[in-house]
């Protein structure tokens, strides 16, 4: 899973490589844009993985198992949510060209097609982790990447534009849908002949997490798009680049301990997870203050050079919110959905602090990270107190459990 998401991490990094020089500052804005919407429109495809990855991992746990019964639920739940995301999305278009200046109308109606083989493939890729298959979902992670660089490639090298670019994406998914759907198809007539009701209600509560995570670690780009000059805007996307290395570069960790989460050693997975995502994450702010202006060079070229001072910050607000996914993803395998009302709030506030404060992108940035610190610090609380509450209380000080167990039953 390290391989595999390193390995898709470069391949995504590579398609903003090859925008940022193929499009203006204007264009790149808006595509990044374009990118992040779909990543908030897929908000509820995340919840859909992680439901259906805890219902495979305890199906597997709990013998009898019908797992070709929580395959075809997955799948189910996948159309029925994709499409009613595409419904959305086709039913916002308007506004969303208006508030975002999009040179085309069609480019928000192109970005709905999309949406439903994103549903796809996060449904399936729930199966391979719920079943601890991890190649297959490696292999599934990087083949999105794949997909999503070679329209780069090829839209940005015959200067097809924006939409050109975007047609070819919305290709890739499908294409990478129908993978991911491959590599789950041992028992899937079965699946779909014997599967119970969709999870379309947990996958709804689950939503509330994952919504506001996924939100407030995408929202950035397109408000930097709505509020500051378009130039700007694109200046923020370089850097944005950054922070997305230093969110997703450690989430391995993550998707490989959330079947150990949902079980009863969760507390030590997620502790596990937290511990090593906060150092890789020190290690990221550390590289990105010592190769600023290396690092600017590569994701952006010589014209955003100037940029390179701000580097060490928007990897911190990477790293931050990575280990904030932590321990969301901790209360989501035990089916606690209150941890996104915290992050929800969080994001609320982040939304307003940076509507009122625009000047520049360090108004957009700080925010971000205080946010994040603030998460991680409620997430550590209930670790904390998770711990205290397991811990088992002593009749007496200094009286262990062994010796109790010697002494026999109290003396009435």
């Amino acid at each position: 899973m390290a391989a595999a998401t390193l390995g898709a991490n470069v391949l995504v990094y590579g398609v903003f490589l090859v925008l940022a020089r193929a499009l203006t500052p204007a264009d790149l804005g808006a595509f990044s844009a374009l990118g992040n919407l779909l990543v908030i429109a897929g908000v509820p495809a995340l919840a859909l993985q992680l439901v259906t990855a805890r219902h495979v991992a305890r199906t597997r746990s709990t013998p009898p198992a019908d797992l070709p019964a929580a395959v075809g639920s997955a799948l189910r739940t996948g159309l029925v949510v994709g499409l009613g995301g595409t419904a959305v999305v086709l039913a916002l278009a308007p506004v969303l060209s208006a508030v975002l200046d999009l040179p085309s109308g069609w480019l928000a109606v192109l970005l709905a097609l999309a949406v439903l083989p994103v549903y796809l493939a996060y449904a399936a890729q729930g199966c391979l982790q719920g079943r601890e298959r991890f190649v297959a979902l490696g292999a599934v992670l990087v083949a999105v990447a794949a997909g999503r660089l070679a329209a780069a490639v090829v839209g940005g090298g015959l200067g097809w534009g924006v939409g050109g670019v975007l047609g070819l994406t919305v290709l890739a998914s499908w294409l990478a849908a129908g993978l991911a759907l491959v590599l789950v198809r041992d028992g899937l007539p079965a699946a779909w002949a014997r599967a119970r009701p969709t999870w379309v209600g947990e996958v709804t509560r689950g939503t509330t997490a994952t919504a506001a995570l996924l939100v407030v670690t995408n929202l950035d780009v397109p408000l930097a798009r709505a509020l500051l000059q378009p130039d700007d805007a694109g200046r923020y996307a370089v850097l944005a680049v950054l922070a997305k290395a230093a969110y997703w570069g450690p989430a391995f960790l993550a998707t490989l301990l959330y079947p150990r989460m949902a079980t009863g050693s969760g507390r030590r997975a997620a502790l596990a997870a937290m511990w090593a995502t906060a150092g890789i994450g020190v290690a990221v702010v550390g590289g990105a203050a010592l190769l600023s202006r290396p690092l600017v060079l590569v994701v952006g070229g010589e014209r955003y050079a100037e940029l390179a001072p701000l580097a060490p910050l928007f990897a911190a607000v990477g790293a931050t919110w990575s280990v904030a996914q932590v321990l969301v993803y901790w209360r989501l395998s035990r089916g606690d959905h209150r941890m996104g009302l915290v992050v929800w709030t969080v994001a609320a506030v982040v939304v307003a602090v940076v509507g009122w404060r625009h000047g520049g992108i360090t108004d957009v940035a700080l925010p971000l990270l205080v946010g994040g610190l603030v998460v991680v610090a409620w997430g550590v609380t209930l670790l904390v107190r998770h711990g205290a509450a397991r811990r088992p209380a002593r009749e007496g000080p200094g009286v262990s459990a062994p010796r109790r167990a010697r002494s026999g039953p109290p003396r009435r």
